[in-house]
């Protein structure tokens, strides 16, 4: 009896000690970057994206790091939301697909805020790396949020 509770303890702890899978490694990243972008951390929120990376939508595309420079010198602060993230893994890549709330604010109340359907898509060779990011902009229904978001817009950023 003693070997046996001995042998599922060993098993367990051999199980809790397991890398993490793919999901979680690349959904570690998008909170962390999220996180990075809140706390205004450029280097941070750039940590797993290919240098050069375009971001692309509504016809233009730009540099992420000039695009998320130029939100960092119009706003005081910047605040980023993500919910209803839908992955896909196959391999070696992975396209993950997420709604994200963006706010831009230089007093108290935000100056701009939107709402973009993202798809991005990851590449495995060492580490995970953000290889392409295109977002659309949606119209912003307040019933259509989800909870969590609606008191994130309601709480004071500060």
């Amino acid at each position: 009896m003693a070997a046996a509770g001995l042998a599922a303890l060993l098993l367990f702890s051999l199980s809790a000690c397991s890398p993490p899978s793919d999901e979680d490694i690349l959904r570690e990243y998008i909170d962390a970057g999220v996180s990075a972008l809140n706390a205004r951390d450029g280097s941070a929120a750039l940590e797993h994206v290919r240098p050069g990376l375009m971001v692309r939508g509504e016809g233009i595309a730009i540099d992420a790091r000039r695009l998320m420079l130029i939100y960092f010198q119009r706003f005081k602060k910047v605040h980023v939301f993500v919910y209803g993230l839908d992955m896909e893994l196959d391999g070696r890549r992975a396209e993950l697909r997420f709604n994200a709330v963006l706010s831009g604010t230089n007093a108290r109340l935000p100056e701009q805020i939107s709402l973009f359907v993202v798809t991005s898509r990851w590449e495995k060779d060492d580490d995970w790396w953000l290889s392409e990011l295109r977002w659309q902009r949606r119209m912003m229904d307040w019933p259509e949020l989800p909870q969590e978001v609606q008191r994130w817009l309601q709480e004071d950023p500060d």
